[in-house]
């Protein structure tokens, strides 16, 4: 995933937080506010409640894969949070529960 399709900064986050809607089912949280920009931007949120870091980076690197695959509407800033739940989740779990949420909001573009 490209750098300018990432959330990075705090107060991204906190803005998306701030003014925009969420959904969430077993192993994720969806937040979504629209954007100015050309391209939809993707942040993710993994606590130390996960596990140790090897853990938290590999669950990002899941969900980036699976964001990245997914065909997302473009002029978005989309944060993913992972419960507790999405530790004991493997690849192909995590990619259905993404796709799923992205649906019930309404981001996904229809190809």
């Amino acid at each position: 995933m490209q750098t300018d399709q990432r959330l990075r900064k705090t107060h991204d986050f906190a803005n998306v937080r701030a003014g925009g809607k969420s959904w969430n089912n077993q192993h994720l949280v969806l937040q979504t506010k629209p954007n100015d920009r050309l391209r939809s931007r993707f942040g993710f949120s993994v606590s130390k409640r996960i596990g140790n870091s090897v853990k938290r980076n590999r669950l990002k690197r899941q969900l980036r894969e699976a964001a990245k695959l997914a065909q997302v509407n473009e002029g978005y800033d989309i944060v993913f949070i992972a419960k507790i739940n999405a530790r004991y989740a493997n690849y192909t779990q995590l990619s259905d529960s993404l796709q799923r949420l992205c649906s019930r909001a309404g981001i996904l573009s229809e190809v």
